[in-house]
């Protein structure tokens, strides 16, 4: 399809499949939400299809893309195998002849080999609303989008350009986010329920495992101001019917100031909502004291999330963490003394980490439950290197090979991110170890008559029937004793009840 110069642009805008992940759950495509939202206010008309949600997507696609004229992707190195999909699709049997553009981390990551590919006609590194919206007014206007900052693409002569990061996107600028451009059932299942929202952007910590370590200017924090969250708060609340608020803030209490004049505004307005965040565990030493923790308890805080990672010192530093592990048994007993929920994310079989690393944040799970059972701990996750961070060049320097091409990435995540297996980590020098603390890590520090009791509480809330009660009682204690009789044996191998029942994990953790 040519593009019409002159005119205001048809655009659909695609959130791929996760198609290998242990079945994660629905991931809200908040990035790409503000784009869309972005665009329409300044008077395109967007579309969003989410293939995370929509099973017919091709059904989907089939009776819009004759008027669609420009398709931007939002990509994660794990989304490539979804998009290869996606494009052959569209470009094979639809024979579509637009534009494509990808955006997102994948892109901003491995530019020159992603434009490489000759996948996409133009691609958007780091933030998306300028550059994507200056390409549209280009292609629209018949102009030469060559020098938009922030834009990678193939010049006349075949060669690969990408121009320089785009200057930092002003995120006041941001309207109302449109959550009706997301899929109906979706947007249903926000009335009543919870809805995730942005009120900044960007981390100034540098943790060597994460992606922002790699990105630049993500470093960068940028927030709306109290007074524009509050407008916010008080939109989705009244526009969507939800009761509670999920901030998806990298860092959401990086200044007191702000916190502090949210909650204000908050009680002005007489807001009343429950709302969950993310907060470093060492927040609670630096700037949340007990009377702004009661606030944020009084104003509708339930939980607060934090990446405790490990029990030890010594791979907290590896992790350029900037915590210890005091922190996270502080974080833990102020926020339970107020009644909010603490729940703690851990990582293990990262590069350096040793069997004494592993036994100290088993040591750490025991002491958090033993503060109160309603501490949540997830995880441990085992370590995935993300490409670009300090970490996974440790990885690489173990032996593990980095693609070199789109085509080699979407091999890899097939082979190697279908699941938890540290058996293809070459950095894992005890595989069937972690194997073992992956699976029992719950199982294995965790007292047995709190495990029962948490497994009854579960059995309550879910009306579960007699029989499964006592089948699971029984098997909760059962898989207990041979997880515990597995790590004192130190004998990892044929982990057939592993094989069997690692889909299930996620539900011995209740």
């Amino acid at each position: 399809m040519n593009l019409q110069k002159g005119s205001l642009l048809r655009i659909l805008l695609v959130y791929p499949e996760y198609l290998v992940t242990d079945g994660a759950a629905y991931n809200l495509p908040l990035g790409l939400l503000h784009i869309a939202s972005y665009t329409e206010a300044q008077g395109h008309q967007v579309t969003l299809l989410d293939c995370a949600v929509v099973p017919n997507w091709k059904d989907r696609l089939r009776a819009q893309m004759a008027e669609i004229e420009l398709v931007g992707i939002s990509a994660m190195t794990v989304h490539l195998p979804s998009v290869q999909q996606i494009l052959e699709f569209i470009r094979g049997e639809l024979q579509w002849k637009g534009k494509v553009v990808l955006g997102g981390v994948h892109a901003t990551l491995f530019p020159v080999q992603t434009i490489e590919s000759d996948w996409f006609d133009y691609l958007i590194t780091g933030e998306g609303e300028l550059p994507f919206l200056e390409l549209i007014g280009a292609l629209s206007e018949g102009r030469d989008p060559s020098q938009i900052l922030g834009l990678g693409f193939r010049n006349e002569a075949g060669q690969v350009v990408v121009n320089p990061p785009n200057k930092s996107f002003d995120y006041s600028t941001m309207p109302h986010i449109n959550y009706g451009l997301l899929e109906p059932e979706m947007v249903e299942y926000f009335r009543g329920a919870s809805i995730g929202v942005l009120s900044s952007r960007g981390c100034p910590f540098k943790c060597s495992f994460c992606i922002n370590s790699a990105i630049e200017g993500s470093n960068k924090w940028r927030s709306w101001s109290a007074e524009r969250t509050a407008d916010e708060i008080e939109y989705v609340l009244n526009t969507y019917g939800s009761n509670t608020v999920w901030f998806w803030d990298e860092h959401f209490f990086v200044s007191r100031k702000r916190v502090s004049e949210l909650l204000d505004a908050i009680e002005q307005r007489g807001l009343k909502f429950s709302w969950a965040a993310e907060i470093r565990a060492d927040t609670f030493r630096r700037i949340l004291d007990d009377e702004l923790l009661q606030r944020l308890k009084d104003n509708g805080c339930i939980k607060l999330a934090m990446g405790a990672e490990s029990g030890s010192e010594k791979m907290l530093k590896i992790y350029n963490k900037r915590i210890n592990p005091e922190d996270v048994y502080e974080a833990a007993r102020r926020c339970i003394s107020v009644g909010i929920q603490p729940t703690f994310s851990f990582i293990i079989g990262a590069p350096g980490e040793d069997r004494e690393d592993v036994a100290l944040t088993l040591a750490m799970f025991a002491r958090l439950m033993r503060i109160d059972k309603g501490i949540r701990i997830l995880g441990p996750q085992i370590f995935r290197p993300y490409p670009g961070s300090p970490l996974y060049e440790k990885c690489a320097e173990s032996g593990m090979t980095m693609p070199q091409s789109v085509e080699e990435w979407i091999v890899s995540v097939l082979r190697d991110m279908t699941e938890n297996n540290p058996y293809i980590s070459p950095w894992i020098k005890e595989p069937g170890f972690v194997n073992t603390v992956w699976f029992y890590s719950f199982l294995l520090s965790t007292d047995l008559s709190i495990l029962r009791e948490l497994f009854l509480e579960y059995c309550e809330k879910t009306a579960k029937n007699l029989a499964f009660r006592i089948a699971g009682q029984l098997g909760i204690q059962g898989f207990a004793l041979l997880g515990r009789l597995r790590y004192r044996l130190n004998f990892h191998a044929l982990p057939w009840e592993i094989q069997l029942f690692k889909k299930y994990r996620a539900v011995l953790s209740f």
